[in-house]
């Protein structure tokens, strides 16, 4: 089946003190996902398992970015 982008959501995540991007990334999915409302999904007889997310991070540096950490931000937050 051919993917389709139902939603495009941004957010943005900060960690002014700690300077940690991999924390920043992970705020900014989880601003986009508590931003997103996907009501729709239901109405489809879909839930979040059924769900594809991709995500791009804009950081200056991104090899500093845990992507394993955010990935599961990504899928805790998309299943709550």
């Amino acid at each position: 089946m051919t993917r389709v982008r139902c939603i495009t959501e941004m957010g943005m995540g900060v960690d002014v003190h700690g300077r940690d991007a991999t924390k920043a990334a992970k705020r900014a999915v989880s601003d986009a996902i508590r931003h997103s409302s996907l009501g729709f999904f239901r109405m489809l007889g879909k839930t979040a398992n059924d769900m594809f997310v991709d995500v791009t991070i804009g950081v200056p540096d991104p090899g500093a970015v845990d992507t394993a950490a955010v990935a599961k931000e990504e899928s805790a937050g998309a299943c709550a």
